[in-house]
């Protein structure tokens, strides 16, 4: 069987590779076979997004995941299995001997980010562990206690003039920045946001950037959403910003909910040194903490990155932003 007739991913491989080593003596081959599991798991930021080479035997067999298993059908004997991610980073190799019709179960878990560090370039920067061979099913995920959503939180979420008129009145100079509020204005006039002063930012075409003039007209848009808005409390800043984080996850502009608890990692430096004082800022805490826990530790937090993002994604209505919107706003909001 020609190597390049083999798929690179899932059980055909497996199996197919696995004949290969019996080709040769047809009663080896019709002989009851053993099943070698390799299982990952989530977790483990600087290799996340890496498959690894499943080697049994000098052979790569599979590509493995994160959080998935492979299995690999071999003949009754000694066997020897690794993980590989190029020449210079692989795993401890294990040795073990399986019997007739018997499963063994290899596990790798993310190390710490610091102990990774440490080995980054050798066969002890993957780990692998043997299962004793009373278990053979794959581990069920370690269970982390999950962020509480609250219920009737953000029920009913802010809109588009809302979201203006928190940003219009951010307390940081740089949150956004002047500059990137004609890039803003735009995506706001093309949602169909009608505020004067958001046509004059959509319109700024000055290569120098004139703080005192835009800051003038940002504050124009200001007292015009603010007379829009009324005798309504006026939306607090970072519910805002929390909920555009989670809405742009939502809408694939962030990849993914971990990535949203690193976008809200990034912010919470504007808050860090004061107690959270509102549920928003407390996001923003947990942002940070799932984030850490994420990459510095190597845990399995998705459970709590999923539920705070389902949560701060209720601080906006569901018509309030658009993904285009999203894109400017996580350029900006950093």
């Amino acid at each position: 069987m020609a190597k390049d007739a083999l798929s690179r991913f899932g059980a055909t491989r497996v199996i197919k590779r696995s004949l290969i080593y019996s080709a040769a003596d047809p009663e080896l081959l019709a002989a009851e076979r053993a099943t070698i599991v390799v299982h990952r798991t989530p977790g483990g930021w600087p290799t996340r997004f890496r498959a690894y080479g499943v080697v049994v035997d000098g052979h790569e067999v599979a590509r493995l995941r994160s959080g998935t298993s492979v299995e690999v059908s071999v003949l009754p004997g000694t066997h020897r299995v690794e993980l590989t991610i190029d020449l210079l980073v692989a795993s401890p190799t294990r040795e073990f001997t399986v019997s007739p019709g018997q499963r063994r179960l290899l596990v790798n878990s993310p190390k710490r980010f610091l102990k990774a560090l440490a080995t980054v370039r050798g066969r002890d920067f993957l780990t692998l562990h043997l299962v004793p061979a009373s278990k053979t099913e794959v581990p069920d995920p370690v269970p982390t206690p999950p962020l509480v959503v609250r219920e009737g939180a953000g029920i009913a979420g802010y809109g588009l003039v809302e979201v203006m008129h928190a940003l219009a009145s951010s307390p940081f100079d740089f949150l956004p920045d002047a500059a990137d509020w004609v890039e803003l204005a735009k995506a706001v006039v093309a949602l169909g946001g009608r505020w004067p002063a958001v046509f004059e930012l959509a319109k700024w075409e000055s290569t120098a950037v004139d703080y005192p003039a835009l800051n003038e007209m940002i504050g124009r848009l200001r007292e015009q959403t603010g007379r829009e808005l009324a005798a309504q409390s006026p939306p607090e800043f970072w519910r805002v910003v929390v909920g555009l984080v989670a809405r742009s996850c939502r809408l694939g502009v962030l990849n993914d909910e971990m990535i949203a608890a690193s976008r809200l990692d990034s912010l919470w430096m504007n808050v860090r040194s004061n107690n959270p004082s509102t549920r928003a800022e407390e996001l923003l805490w947990e942002g940070m903490a799932v984030h850490e826990l994420d990459w510095y530790v190597g845990d399995n937090v998705w459970d709590r990155a999923i539920a705070l993002v389902t949560e701060a994604d209720r601080f906006l209505c569901q018509d309030a932003v658009d993904r285009a919107f999203c894109e400017v706003a996580m350029d900006i909001l950093r």
